[in-house]
């Protein structure tokens, strides 16, 4: 499956291909990398674009196209003509044509066998960055994609990634995808589901990183307050939310203590003042993606030590956007998880099990985006907008056939109706 292949590359083995341009002289810390350079999931989405063309010839949603335009603008009359610029356009850029690809895959249905290989794949990526993680700690150090910082977070596990916070953001990410899956009425999707749940409740407690594991728990719990069967046997609210409880207990500890050794989250606070200090000189045309700390680095002794860019995926792009194009570029993603949350609130997304999830997942989305700064950087923002194209489209259009894998058309057919689906709401 497609989507299986790209999570897998993001994962394990997101190696770049080609590369143009003079990298900057020094380790760049950024969004982006340090020059252009082509990724070999970026070329297995741009394959899928091109795949697609003949039945759907746009390249990114319309949602995204003022942001595009404004992007394609600044980038060529207002910020320098950088290498490290480029990147960083070609990086969000490409994002947005993640989250196209991603919906394009939504439209197709998943047959029993392909819902159970790609949460049999999900289950087999963590359980390689279980392994990958427990051999580094024990010394043997399996190759890491780009620079690795491991060595500054020891005891946390970190998988093939560079850093336990992103081998976290990841999980958190992937783990989006199981959770309309736990509605199957086929018992053995069920069950894989909510193993692939558990075991990637486990490895973002391994890493370490706090806002991971209170809002992948706080996803869980949404999960399974908002749940409702979709005719298949379930277990008591009560009992699920008690055996949550038991999972996460033996992890509290090592976590409150981590609240209780650095309740700051580190530099944080000194590189969110550097932020409020400056952000005025970038309010209105931005840095430019990819740039932040090369910049700041001019007006801060604390930013060019640290080599650091605020830890805040909101404020990070609007430094680099300016007002305008950073607006363009959340108002798109906001609104799909703000429509999912009234579908849910509004009893219109009862029927879906991709929009219970995406409204879930909302709060742990808001808590990672705030805390840190790899939602929109390397190759998470990729699987992120793939993630949420995919969810958002299956969201919108109801996903019967996903709740009841195993059922006859006829079956599937009379779920449909039972359903009241908007016509509006169906796919043209």
């Amino acid at each position: 499956m497609l989507l299986l292949s790209v999570l897998a590359m993001i994962f394990i083995a997101p190696r770049y291909v080609l590369t143009f341009g003079v990298p900057t002289p020094v380790l760049h810390t950024g969004v982006g990398p340090g020059n252009i350079r082509v990724y070999n999931y970026e070329i297995v989405v741009a394959a899928a674009l091109a795949v697609g063309w003949k039945r759907s010839p746009r390249l990114a949603e319309p949602a995204f196209w003022p942001f595009l335009v404004v992007l394609a603008f600044l980038a060529i009359t207002v910020w320098d003509r950088s290498p490290l610029v480029t990147a960083g356009v070609l990086h969000f850029a490409f994002a947005c044509l993640a989250y196209t690809v991603g919906r394009r895959m939504a439209r197709k249905e998943l047959r029993t066998d392909e819902t159970r290989l790609l949460l049999r794949g999900i289950a087999a990526i963590l359980v390689f960055e279980l392994l990958a993680g427990g051999l580094a700690l024990y010394g043997f150090q399996l190759p890491l994609v780009g620079e690795s910082d491991n060595q500054a977070v020891v005891g946390r596990l970190a998988g093939t990634t560079s850093h336990p916070n992103t081998l976290g953001k990841y999980v958190a990410l992937i783990s989006v995808l199981a959770l309309p899956l736990t509605r199957s009425l086929d018992r053995e999707t069920r069950r894989i589901a909510w193993c692939v749940l558990v075991m990637a409740l486990v490895v973002a407690a391994l890493t370490g990183g706090r806002a991971v594991l209170v809002g992948l728990g706080l996803a869980l719990v949404l999960w399974t307050l908002l749940y409702r069967s979709a005719g298949a046997p379930e277990m008591p609210r009560l009992v699920k939310l008690v055996l949550l409880g038991a999972m996460v207990a033996p992890f509290a500890a090592a976590t409150l203590g981590r609240f209780g050794e650095d309740p700051e989250g580190g530099s944080r606070p000194l590189l969110l003042e550097v932020f409020w200090e400056n952000i005025g000189a970038f309010l209105v045309w931005g840095a430019g993606p990819n740039t932040y700390v090369e910049t700041l680095s001019n007006f801060s002794v604390i930013t060019a030590v640290r080599q650091l860019p605020v830890h805040n995926a909101v404020l990070l792009s609007l430094a680099e956007f300016g007002v305008v194009c950073w607006a363009l570029f959340w108002m798109p993603i906001l609104a799909v998880y703000l429509r999912a949350v009234m579908r849910v609130t509004t009893g219109r997304g009862d029927g879906s099990g991709h929009a219970l999830a995406l409204a879930a997942s909302f709060p742990m989305i808001l808590l990672l985006t705030l805390t840190g700064w790899g939602m929109v950087a390397g190759p998470g923002l990729t699987m992120w907008l793939l993630i949420l194209g995919f969810m958002s489209e299956k969201g919108r259009v109801g996903d019967a056939h996903l709740d009841a894998p195993g059922l006859p058309l006829a079956e599937r057919s009379q779920r449909d109706s039972d359903l009241q689906f908007d016509e509006s709401e169906r796919p043209t």
